[in-house]
């Protein structure tokens, strides 16, 4: 009997006990239940930071993308008109080829002209001071015939330098195009990354939104 009332006499102690701890674990629960929300809040935080980080890097890239696409087509129509001089500097060459060709005939002419004259004097002494009056004209003209070969030749000189000026040109052009290209393949390389990233981090930051509104629920 005096044990039974033994027993009967510590049973409210091991209840005030269990009600103690109880009240422990779930002050303890709490605290870890908000120190997680705000672990998960601090994630949104930062994962909207980097969002914005590469969503401006892409739109910077965007930009780069647009003015090395302009600066393309630019050098491709400097191409294209240096492609169009070129054409007509050949037929203007070809028709300063075709000049030559026809004062050398000319002057040669004129040339064998003065000879057969020359070897008339002395056969046609009579006909002497016609024959004199006609070696002037002649000689005033294979001048002038000279003359315009000399002009010719320079203007030969100067289609030839200028046919080099363009094969130059052509050459800088397509360096400066092969490396646009590059610059833009690198762009693009870029921008790959840049949104594998957005997307990544937009994926991070819906993960945790869903994690802290359920969380939230634990309050």
């Amino acid at each position: 009997m005096k044990s039974l009332k033994h027993n009967r006499s510590l049973r409210p102690a091991h209840l005030l006990l269990a009600a103690t701890c109880s009240l422990a674990c779930v002050a303890e629960a709490k605290t870890e239940v908000k120190a997680k929300i705000e672990q998960l809040q601090n994630n949104v935080k930062a994962s909207q930071s980097n969002l914005e980080q590469y969503q401006s890097n892409l739109k910077i890239v965007n930009q780069n993308l647009a003015e090395t696409d302009r600066a393309i087509k630019a050098l491709d129509a400097q191409k294209r008109a240096l492609a169009s001089s070129s054409t007509t500097s050949g037929k203007d060459k070809v028709s300063v080829e075709e000049r030559r060709k026809q004062v050398m005939g000319a002057l040669q002419a004129e040339r064998d002209a003065l000879a057969t004259e020359d070897r008339q004097i002395e056969e046609l002494k009579a006909a002497l001071q016609r024959l004199e009056d006609q070696r002037v004209h002649r000689r005033e003209v294979i001048a002038a015939h000279e003359q315009r070969l000399q002009l010719v030749d320079q203007d030969q000189e100067a289609w030839a330098e200028r046919d080099q000026s363009i094969a130059q040109l052509s050459t800088s052009i397509d360096s400066k195009r092969a490396e646009a290209v590059s610059e833009r393949q690198r762009l693009q390389a870029k921008k790959a990354d840049y949104e594998s990233e957005v997307e990544k981090w937009k994926q991070q930051i819906r993960f945790n939104e869903r994690a802290h509104r359920n969380f939230s629920k634990l309050k």
